[in-house]
């Protein structure tokens, strides 16, 4: 759900990006959105969902973000915001920082 997936104000894609495809439904993102800032989390739990083995889930884990960070981007496009996107890589408890997008709306 948008509850479990989204922290902060609403974009007006929000909703559509919680529809993008992952390894067995997953689902392994999380998004702050603080400050015109989208701070896109893969999340730590997710990679335990299922019966895959964690060695693998982790490999499809990784795949689900490229998927999410480009549906994510497309949205971006689509609603004409204007956005830097910065890769980073920072582990923050039961999560890990992959992305951070600062955006204004045209």
């Amino acid at each position: 759900s948008l509850k479990e997936t989204w922290k902060g104000d609403l974009l007006p894609f929000s909703i559509a990006v919680i529809l993008s495809p992952s390894a067995v439904n997953s689902q392994p993102w999380f998004v702050e959105n603080i400050n015109n800032s989208l701070f896109i989390y893969r999340n730590l739990k997710a990679a335990k969902f299922g019966i895959i083995p964690l060695k693998i889930m982790h490999h499809y884990n990784q795949i689900d973000m490229g998927i999410y960070l480009y549906l994510i981007e497309t949205c971006l496009n689509y609603h004409n915001y204007q956005y830097e996107r910065l890769l980073e890589k920072k582990l923050n408890k039961n999560k890990i920082l992959i992305a951070k997008y600062v955006y204004k709306n045209l």
